[in-house]
């Protein structure tokens, strides 16, 4: 039978196969009463974690795993500390984030990364680095042995650096890339990009933050190896002209998330990308902070090739009432899982076109943040026919009063929450009063800050058997007081809770104090 240190040197070994992984968490269950000086929960969490984590790999968005992903947050939240290399190196290694259950990235001293890469890769199998990019690092780079194990990689900085490193052999093992943060040089950057064979088996291609101009658009689109399965633009002038360079681009052939937010985009350049005869199968779609209008909405709704689309993110992108409603009838559209329309003026007439549509029956997850729905619109959520299977309903700062918190109350159609955020909406103490009177048989996850929130709203939702399914209650910045601090400390009904945030209220420092205690437990 294997030890510990057997299993965990194959991982080190092995480290871009999840079997390994697989098999210390395995080993963690089996042995987790038995191991001297260590916590058996802290052991069986740790199993838990990395089977999480692993599971989740590459699907950040999926609604399907939205669970998994919060429960994997939550266990990094109370041990992830235990669980990073015990690691010091002064002035060069700062941090470390942890991926498929183990520490894959360390935060670290750009200038000594080949220095201290030996050290590095002997206590964890680190798999992705970033780094602020100069001429003579991208040599140094180039020349340390440890450089080609590494799978992702986010550069910034010198456009020179950037491209002598991405050009090399070095860079063949990358599955993911990232530039940010690049000012000059664009272009050419992305031209070295495209032309640069040792990036063929690139997954993932990521420009955060990067000014990508039509012309480097187009210098992309000429990419004879790269089929990126993931392609995301953040905050740069592509405008139509470039997406329409990529449309016309075989590079969108794999392609599964497309992600180009704040790119200056407008209808008739979402339109021809959502028409591409290269488009490949299309499951995550973000064109948030664009300008597409009716025109560019129902571009999306009519596009026979989103059939596969599953999640659709359209925040801050001026649709309206008529452009929901094409959405809503949408024949192609039927296998959405989860709709963003975050910040889009969005008023009850439009919460009733989004209750009434057919084509959002499948919907889990329904993002209207910074909308003006108001209690009318809530009364419309709750009272649809067809959201039924909505779990995630995120209505905040949706101008919603005690009216409208009643409404979703007493509806019968978002009996299927677990996750419900009402915060900054001033529902106040009547509006906790009629949620705390209503039946959500699944909520896990309830979020209720910034919301005028005093001693009786708490009071009242201490007395609710609405809160025994309950594992993360969010009350913070509210008007709260020693009374229904305490009142929620002796609560019969808040057993399970696991997470509790109570800051910026009018109780005492320690009975908030005592209250966070009570409630913020080991996880089981």
């Amino acid at each position: 039978m294997s030890t510990e240190t057997e299993l965990l040197a194959a991982v080190l070994a092995r480290p871009d196969e999840d079997t390994p992984r697989l098999a210390y968490a395995d080993w963690l269950d089996d042995h987790a009463d038995a191991l001297a000086g260590r916590d058996p929960k802290e052991a069986r969490a740790r199993a838990e974690f990395i089977r999480l984590q692993i599971a989740c790999e590459g699907r950040d968005d999926d609604p399907d795993l939205a669970d998994a992903r919060d429960r994997a947050a939550l266990l990094e939240r109370r041990y992830g500390a235990q669980w990073r290399p015990d690691l010091r190196i002064a002035g060069a290694l700062h941090a470390w984030s942890l991926r498929r259950g183990f520490a894959e990235q360390p935060l670290v001293n750009a200038d000594r990364f080949p220095e201290i890469a030996e050290q590095l890769f002997a206590v964890a199998p680190v798999r992705r680095v970033s780094l602020y990019l100069k001429a003579e690092l991208a040599n140094a780079c180039v020349a340390c042995p440890y450089f080609p194990r590494l799978r992702a990689l986010d550069v910034s900085g010198s456009t020179v650096g950037a491209g002598k490193l991405l050009s090399s052999k070095a860079v063949a093992g990358l599955r993911e890339l990232r530039l940010s943060w690049v000012q000059t040089g664009a272009n050419q950057l992305a031209r070295t990009v495209a032309e640069s064979e040792p990036l063929a088996g690139l997954e993932a291609l990521d420009f955060w933050q990067f000014m990508l101009p039509e012309a480097a658009a187009v210098e992309l689109a000429r990419a004879k190896h790269l089929r990126p399965r993931r392609l995301t633009n953040h905050g740069s002038q592509l405008n139509d002209g470039g997406a329409k360079a990529l449309a016309a681009s075989v590079v969108l052939s794999r392609l599964e998330v497309l992600q180009l937010r704040g790119c200056g985009i407008e209808a008739a350049g979402v339109k021809t990308l959502v028409e591409s005869p290269h488009l490949g199968p299309l499951w995550n779609l973000d064109i948030g902070a664009n300008v597409l209008g009716r025109e560019g909405v129902t571009a999306i709704a009519n596009s026979a090739r989103l059939a596969a689309l599953r999640v659709l993110k359209l925040g801050s992108t001026g649709v309206e009432r008529h452009g929901l409603a094409e959405l809503a009838r949408s024949e192609h559209l039927c296998n959405l899982r989860s709709l963003s329309l975050t910040y889009n003026r969005l008023r009850a007439g439009a919460a009733r076109v989004i209750a009434e549509g057919e084509a959002f029956a499948q919907l889990r997850e329904l993002d209207l943040y910074g909308n003006g729905i108001g209690d009318a619109g809530a009364a419309h959520l709750a009272c649809s026919p067809h959201l039924h299977a909505v779990a995630r309903l995120q209505v905040a700062n949706c101008s919603i009063k005690e009216s409208g918190a009643k409404a979703l109350a007493e509806g019968t159609a978002l009996r299927a929450l677990t996750h419900l955020d009402l915060r900054e909406n001033k529902i106040g103490d009547a509006g906790a009063a009629a949620l705390a009177a209503g039946h959500f048989p699944e909520l896990r996850h309830l979020t209720l800050a910034k919301c005028g929130l005093g001693d009786a709203g708490a009071i009242a939702l201490a007395s609710s058997p609405l809160l025994a399914t309950v594992d993360v209650l969010d009350i913070h910045s509210n008007r709260i007081g020693d009374a229904g601090a305490k009142a929620l400390m002796e609560s019969p009904h808040l057993g399970r809770v696991r997470e509790l945030r109570a800051e910026r209220n009018k109780m005492s420092r320690a009975v908030r104090a005592a209250l966070e205690k009570r409630f913020n437990k080991p996880v089981e």
